[in-house]
């Protein structure tokens, strides 16, 4: 519904703003860590905010509809992923994501298929 597509938006608002390298500290906001944190931290708030099926269904929508190459969209929706999964109630995103980049969990560069998810 809109409420949620509103909070989705001001949550990916959010998500580029504490993503850009003069903020985070990470380089490749469009490709690399600074994108993996990016998505991450956004599924993250997301789940938090409309609940994991809608977190899913408002990246999946992002995904599908951008114009990115299959490399790309694979990455995304994986980094969206364990954002998702990170974003139990109460949980830091920002901590719990930056700990998923530094862990080697994030995708960071284009690569492979979608993920299969159970979400």
């Amino acid at each position: 519904g809109i409420d949620h597509a509103q909070k989705a938006a001001e949550l990916a608002r959010d998500a580029i703003e504490g993503a850009r390298p003069t903020n985070s500290g990470l380089p490749g906001i469009s490709t690399g860590p600074a994108a993996a944190y990016r998505h991450c931290y956004w599924s993250c708030r997301m789940a938090q905010e409309i609940g994991m099926r809608h977190a899913k269904k408002v990246g999946d929508i992002h995904e599908e509809c951008g114009n990115n190459p299959p490399g790309k969209i694979a990455m995304n929706l994986k980094n969206n992923l364990w954002g998702r999964l990170a974003g139990k109630p109460g949980a830091d995103c920002d901590q719990r994501c930056r700990n998923l980049l530094n862990n080697g969990v994030l995708q960071t560069f284009p690569n492979g298929t979608p993920p299969k998810d159970i979400y």
